[in-house]
């Protein structure tokens, strides 16, 4: 599963919940970044919608950390918005750069909000991280 298709499932999983879209995060680099903020208040004014943002920018093996992305905690404090952390343990049956799933089951743990409006963005990005790699739990 390449990153395109990891956005487009998230993408139906987040429809089916209602007006939601989702907005992948770029590779770090300057345009990315106004890519992102541009889609998603374009996003959130035309329809009052949620985002779902990917701040790692790429899949990640599991048990492996890098800096995420900044655009979704800037986006998020720009609009007065909380953030949601998503934590998921789909790394342990999707490698990164493999051919073939394990199987099992995937687990998704939903955190509570981060208030992002009026605070560093760096920090927020950094409250959501640590809360999402503390809750990455490896397969029973």
């Amino acid at each position: 599963m390449d990153e395109l298709d990891r956005v487009l499932m998230a993408q139906i999983l987040v429809e089916r919940q209602g007006r939601n879209e989702v907005v992948p995060e770029g590779h770090e680099r300057l345009g990315d970044h106004i890519e992102v903020l541009r889609q998603g208040k374009d996003r959130m004014a035309k329809l009052g919608a949620w985002i779902l943002v990917f701040p790692e920018g790429t899949r990640m093996a599991a048990g492996e950390t890098r800096r995420y992305g900044s655009s979704g905690a800037l986006l998020a404090a720009q609009q007065n918005c909380k953030i949601v952390p998503v934590a998921h343990n789909a790394g342990f049956f999707w490698p990164r750069r493999g051919l073939l799933k394990k199987r099992g089951t995937i687990r998704v743990v939903i955190g509570p909000p981060i208030e992002a409006a009026g605070r560093d963005v760096r920090e927020v990005n950094e409250q959501a991280q640590q809360w999402i790699e503390a809750h990455v739990y490896p397969p029973t």
